[in-house]
């Protein structure tokens, strides 16, 4: 008897104790819920689960649909290819503002291979190489805006740069006309891309003679994407959607635009992440302890700061040298090559064979011990002995890899 008196109290602690962790937990996720709408300026839903392809996104409410959004970056087609092993797509919303050439062209080999249709919903624009992905639709419909440009370089003022990005420039063309021949694409578009130096935006008699008459895709999907799209407005806050990652993702591409340095933008909270918030909020004389803790006012601020915001921390990076070649027991098959070290830009170049297959691939490293696959895959840190060699690399992410170490092969 005495003994049950005892322990009561303490047992009534404990669940008060977990009781408050509860609270606490439901409170936080609610004051990010309310964020979100704040960003959203919506009295919109919150929206059901999506997957991030870089700037590429699904969401199981419309099946069979990928949406394009933002700038058409590096690695986009990587991860265009990746949306499509693990998702049964047939339609790919477009967009996008357009981005890099080369990596819009491909992208549009890739529509134009898998026979995918293309639309543009309403309020939305597709433009520059945005544009190039719905020429090589099978299926083709606009209901929001698409338009082209002249393709343009950046010439520097000494002739050897001059003479490089001609060539560049020229490349790129060949590249453009090759493609857009390829997809049949009439030749009145050719002739607005390389005459006009402003956004041409085509009429409604010229997107009529580009679109398909064929159009196969349900009203049901169609009228889903345009209310999804009218929800979210899209095409014009991409960045500020309804989910914790795209809200972080948000937060982590505006600290990066002016010099905040949260790394890559992954949607995660880690360690890099709160360090670049706690700097922005110092310098901005704001409050902050954690991600449940970001006001109104900080989005606010955070929005309006300029690039240069936080000024560049100089710090020192260590003079660190490779083995010949690295190797981890989660794949014994696996060996990572040392091929070459940029130590002005960072960057480890390596090749990877595994199971017969070779791959080469490169990463930049950083001064604070973390680095950063160029592909935007994968991540992690790395560790060098008193020598400079780097003994050991771990990932972060990709998940799957988490537990895996790379270590100076025997």
């Amino acid at each position: 008897m005495n003994d049950k008196i005892l322990i009561q109290p303490s047992f009534t602690k404990v669940n008060r104790a977990l009781l408050n962790k509860t609270l606490r937990r439901v409170l936080k996720n609610i004051k990010i819920a309310y964020l979100f709408f704040f960003l959203l300026f919506t009295t919109g839903p919150i929206l059901s689960e999506e997957k991030r392809y870089g700037s590429l996104f699904f969401n199981e409410n419309v099946p069979n649909v990928l949406f394009l959004t933002g700038d058409i970056k590096k690695g986009d087609s990587f991860n265009f290819r990746k949306a499509l092993r693990n998702h049964d797509i047939d339609t790919v919303v477009l967009a996008s503002p357009g981005g890099l050439v080369m990596e819009g062209l491909n992208m549009a080999g890739i529509v134009y291979d898998k026979a995918l249709r293309v639309f543009v919903p309403r309020g939305a624009e597709c433009a520059s190489s945005c544009a190039f992905m719905f020429f090589a639709g099978r299926e083709r419909k606009v209901e929001g805006r698409l338009g082209v440009h002249q393709f343009a370089s950046d010439f520097s003022e000494t002739q050897g740069d001059i003479q490089t990005a001609e060539a560049v420039a020229q490349y790129a063309v060949s590249e453009i006309i090759g493609f857009l021949n390829e997809f049949g694409t009439p030749r009145f578009v050719l002739e607005k891309i390389f005459q006009q130096k402003k956004m041409y935006w085509f009429n409604k008699s010229e997107i009529d003679s580009l679109s398909t008459e064929r159009f196969a895709l349900s009203k049901h999907i169609e009228t889903s994407i345009n209310d999804l799209w009218n929800k979210r407005d899209l095409g014009k806050n991409h960045s500020e959607t309804s989910t914790r990652a795209d809200l972080i993702s948000f937060i982590q591409t505006r600290l990066n635009e002016i010099g905040c340095d949260s790394g890559l933008v992954d949607g995660k909270y880690g360690k890099r992440t709160e360090g670049a918030i706690r700097r922005f909020s110092k310098i901005a004389k704001l409050e902050y302890s954690d991600l449940a803790n970001i006001s109104e006012d900080f989005l606010k601020k955070l929005k309006a700061a300029p690039k240069g915001f936080c000024p560049k921390v100089r710090t020192s990076f260590p003079n660190i040298k490779f083995y010949k070649s690295y190797a981890t027991k989660c794949y014994p098959d696996a060996v990572v090559a040392f091929k070459k070290w940029d130590p002005k830009r960072r960057k480890f170049f390596y090749r990877t064979t595994m199971w017969g297959f070779v791959d080469n691939g490169s990463a930049t490293f950083r001064s604070d011990g973390t680095w950063d696959g160029d592909n935007g895959d994968d991540g992690g840190r790395f560790f060098y002995n008193s020598t400079g060699y780097v003994y050991k690399i771990t990932y972060q992410y990709p998940r799957f890899l988490k537990n895996c170490v790379l270590y100076k092969k025997d």
